[in-house]
């Protein structure tokens, strides 16, 4: 971490992108025939109720999208990482503000959730249509389905979690405590992302507890 911060943070960041969409499609395999049946009739399409059944009977890694996850690695080690390294580096530079760690830290979480967490959001949007080889419409069709549902979904794990980050973690660990405290994060938003990829399907919502690779 001390000889390559930048390397070992994007590493990690792709690693567990890559675990948190693993993650995802093992929920989205174990939808239960209701939460099936209440999808297809939510889009009375015969079509998607049909396919949801052939997914949920097919086996787990016959039916398992490796390029999706590898695209989701691809994101976290190219795009989140580098970019988490270098906006915490900008927030210590930046952020003089005289008095308590307290106050330190919610300066640094309103700017950190104002500012960057729609803008890695929307990357990370843009770099998944790329690797999917959508052109400019596709990507803005992907923000119209769930780029909201991602956003709102960031404010659920996020200010709490990147408070303690700023407030207790030393700088130079931040980044690898946003990547293990993201791996729920990468789960849902990978499901929220992903699961709209053929006409017709929605965002299936999962509960979140408290716990975006994007922060």
């Amino acid at each position: 971490l001390e000889r390559r911060p930048l390397t070992t943070k994007a590493v990690t960041a792709g690693a567990l992108m890559g675990l948190g969409d693993f993650l995802a499609q093992s929920i989205e395999h174990q939808r239960t025939p209701g939460e099936q049946k209440l999808l297809a009739e939510h889009k009375a399409s015969r079509e998607l109720e049909k396919e949801v059944e052939e997914y949920r009977k097919s086996g787990f890694w016959e039916s398992y999208d490796w390029m999706r996850t590898g695209r989701m690695a691809a994101t976290g080690l190219f795009v989140v990482g580098p970019a988490l390294h270098g906006w915490y580096g900008l927030l210590d530079k930046v952020v003089k503000v005289q008095g308590s760690a307290r106050k330190v830290a919610l300066v640094k979480l309103g700017l950190d959730q104002g500012l960057f967490a729609p803008a890695i959001i929307a990357a990370v949007y843009v770099a998944m249509g790329v690797m999917e080889g959508k052109g400019p419409d596709g990507i803005k069709e992907s923000f119209r389905e769930s780029y909201w549902d991602a956003f709102k979904m960031n404010y659920v794990i996020w200010p709490l979690g990147n408070y303690f980050n700023f407030r207790y973690v030393p700088a130079e660990y931040r980044v690898l405590y946003a990547s293990t405290l993201s791996l729920m994060w990468n789960t849902i938003l990978s499901n929220v992302r992903n699961y709209q990829e053929s006409a017709g399907k929605e965002p299936l919502e999962i509960e979140a507890g408290p716990g975006a690779m994007v922060p």
